[in-house]
């Protein structure tokens, strides 16, 4: 992967002094004897295709269940508040195929869904970006004096939160729904109030001014703001968003009209990227999509070490963590590219060494790399081995493909600006998605 404008890298031909050519603010390579080193170092032998049918977008989006801290509902026993009885909200488990957290559907995500889409009813769903909490049911009962159950009501709860890459304030959608009611339960009265943890205030706490009455099939919804105040210097911050909901009946004595939970992810702030502050689920992993359409032998190159070589850098069992620090990539860089044995081949117009892992990552900066020539061929990637190199066994320590520069540097480029767009901090892990 080239390096960003004011980044170097050369080639060297066998046999031949070669010459740097600076235009424009890409490094390109111009050398006396480049016929002569091109017929030196060809493509060799066949090590793979790729096709897409093997490329796509790794899934980095979870669901949980949704779980409360309400207390349960006490038995039925006559009641001592008043001739009208007594009331209780109690929250609803999550349905028991949801019991444990799992990917969202790859369909939906490939389809572009809407945040709450994603989530099954009665659970959490995130992306880096995003939550939802989709359909959380609690139940509301009313017994009388005599402590027999005469109404019932569900309420249905639906939060939706998108976060701000370059801003630390946020806001979030909630809805609360009168699904269903027996017996005497016909309105319900709802409130609805957001806190938030360590250096997060909710600046806008309730989503309606004081309780709203709801029959059955209405529903209301409004807006609720968080903001963090983050202190100066490069430093991050963990929030745990929390929610409140208080029902009541008109004319009977509530015994038990709350119910509490907590987000169940961490949302992280942090001044530490970019020119501006921003939030992220940093425990969803940032993914890193480079199209071949737009990226060509470079993303082809990443694609076919994630899936042939055996550490499948970047792969979401095995993902890359981001080194900060321009000089240290430019050092792992000059390790792979350019310690003497990475000579342009003929098949590659503009040749250069794009290497994988990525320079700017801590997996990257070794030598002994697979070297590889990605060609299209007929609509199919065909990659090939380098003659003169040693032959590829896919455990090397990295590879070296033959890249024209213009899409070298064009995926250098994306990646310096995707640690900025999703907020990449120095170690973390990210993976890599080469779609087609």
């Amino acid at each position: 992967m080239a390096l960003h404008a004011g980044r170097w890298m050369r080639s060297v031909a066998a046999g031949a002094l070669s010459v740097l050519v600076i235009a424009g603010g890409q490094v390109s390579m111009a050398s006396p004897s480049s016929a002569a080193s091109s017929q030196a170092s060809p493509r060799g032998s066949l090590v793979g295709t790729l096709s897409a049918a093997t490329i796509g977008m790794k899934q980095t989006s979870v669901s949980a269940p949704f779980n409360a801290s309400t207390d349960s509902c006490p038995p039925a026993a006559p009641s001592r508040t008043g001739p009208q009885g007594r009331s209780c909200l109690a929250v609803e488990p999550a349905p028991p195929a949801q019991g444990t957290e799992k990917p969202a559907s790859k369909a939906a995500v490939a389809a572009g869904e809407g945040v709450c889409s994603l989530a099954g009813a009665g659970s959490w769903w995130y992306q880096r970006f995003s939550s939802c909490l989709r359909e959380a049911r609690t139940t509301f009962t009313h017994w009388n004096d005599k402590g027999a159950v005469v109404g019932t009501g569900v309420l249905v709860v639906t939060t939706s939160m998108t976060l701000n890459a370059t801003s630390t304030t946020w806001n979030e959608l909630v809805t609360v729904k009168l699904e269903s009611a027996t017996g005497d339960v016909t309105r319900l009265d709802v409130g609805f109030d957001v806190t938030c943890d360590s250096q997060c205030t909710a600046t806008a706490p309730t989503p309606w001014a004081g309780q709203r009455s709801l029959g059955i099939g209405e529903q209301v919804s409004g807006q609720v703001t968080y903001s963090e105040n983050l202190p100066a210097g490069s430093i991050d911050d963990k929030i745990t968003t929390k929610y409140h909901m208080f029902v009541t009946m008109a004319g009977v004595q509530p015994t038990q009209p709350n119910a509490n939970w907590s987000n169940g992810r961490l949302i992280r702030c942090d001044n530490a990227v970019g020119q501006y502050p921003g939030c992220v689920y940093p425990d969803i992993r940032a993914n890193l999509v480079l199209p071949l359409s737009q990226y060509g032998a470079a993303a082809a190159t990443y694609a076919w070490a994630i899936q042939n070589m055996s550490d499948h850098w970047g792969a979401t069992d095995n993902p890359l963590q981001r080194m900060k620090g321009e000089d240290l990539a430019k050092a792992n860089r000059r390790v792979t590219c350019e310690d003497g044995t990475f000579s342009p081949v003929a098949a590659v117009t503009d040749d250069s060494c794009d290497e994988y892992p990525f320079a700017g990552t801590y997996q990257g900066g070794h030598t002994g790399c697979a070297d590889i020539v990605p060609q299209l061929e007929n609509g199919q990637w065909m990659f090939y081995s380098v003659k003169g190199r040693p032959d590829v066994t896919k455990y090397e320590p990295c590879v070296r493909g033959h890249v024209p520069l213009t899409q070298n540097s064009a995926a250098g480029g994306k990646y310096g600006s995707f640690v900025q767009t999703d907020r990449v901090l120095d170690a973390e892990k990210f993976v890599v998605s080469v779609t087609s």
